[in-house]
């Protein structure tokens, strides 16, 4: 095969994924002298386009042009992101439970710092398969189609039973309704089940009562507190296998490093 014709093999569009609204393909952008990511859609993105702009400065996809094809389609050109969505890591079900964590707490940083700025928008389909994951960990939200604003909620919008709230599938929006999918989010991140993750981070989260949902900031203290936990308990098992201690001192540590003030007391009360 010529150098050339290679090429073209290569540059040539790819699809990578497909969901309810359109297929998303990775081509080359000779202008740019880079892959980028390619949605083709039937319906006109406005809305989509629109959040798009609103959150460029966000861990979101950036929009980088937009145009109708022959075939009357839409196609939304966006930035390419290397790395697997979410939903990838799940299926595959292999990855550590301390890197999940580190992406878990990634994800709601972000999150917390897009919501400070616009908590009035809610991302009703928020879920695994919309979350792109790269190599450090870093998490990026890439689809903004279902972006709804506080409210009842009128037009076309997509909600996934699983993942979005009660009251989204009901048909109104409330600012705590994106904790609802985060908790079902961080459920389907902990495949081996962990209780006590469960209970400090999905419990709080899946509440049917929007008001009765633990809040971001409180969320994102017990992940923390939970990680460096975690952590400690996995340098001091690794230490005391080594000294050949008895299985109950184990435990003593972990009760004393996990089990802290601040879950004693959420569990009390």
């Amino acid at each position: 095969m010529a150098k050339n014709d290679k090429k073209n093999v290569e540059h040539k569009r790819t699809k990578i994924g497909e969901g309810c609204s359109g297929t998303v393909y990775r081509e080359w952008c000779e202008e740019l002298e880079r892959y980028v990511a390619v949605k083709v859609v039937d319906e006109c993105p406005d809305r989509e386009l629109e959040f798009m702009e609103v959150f460029r400065p966000f861990d979101v996809s950036s929009l980088l042009d937009c145009f109708v094809n022959e075939e009357g389609q839409y196609e939304i050109y966006m930035e390419y992101l290397s790395g697997r969505t979410m939903q990838e890591i799940i299926e595959e079900g292999t990855m550590d439970w301390m890197e999940r964590l580190y992406i878990l707490r990634n994800l709601c940083r972000s999150f917390e710092t897009i919501k400070k700025a616009y908590e009035w928008m809610v991302f009703s389909d928020l879920k695994p398969s919309n979350i792109m994951v790269d190599m450090k960990g870093e998490t990026t939200i890439i689809d903004l189609e279902d972006v709804v604003l506080v409210g009842d909620l009128d037009g076309d919008w997509k909600a996934t039973p699983y993942y979005s709230a009660p009251e989204i599938l009901r048909g109104t929006a409330y600012e705590e309704s994106d904790l609802y999918n985060l908790g079902r989010t961080f459920e389907q991140m902990d495949w081996e089940v962990h209780l006590l993750f469960r209970m400090l981070l999905v419990r709080g989260c899946i509440k049917t009562n929007h008001l009765q949902r633990t809040p971001l900031r409180k969320v994102i203290h017990r992940l923390e507190l939970y990680l460096a936990g975690y952590r400690s308990v996995k340098k001091i098992y690794r230490m005391l296998r080594k000294t050949g201690r008895h299985l109950i001192e184990i435990v003593v540590c972990i009760c004393i490093l996990v089990l802290g003030y601040d879950i004693i007391k959420f569990t009390l009360g």
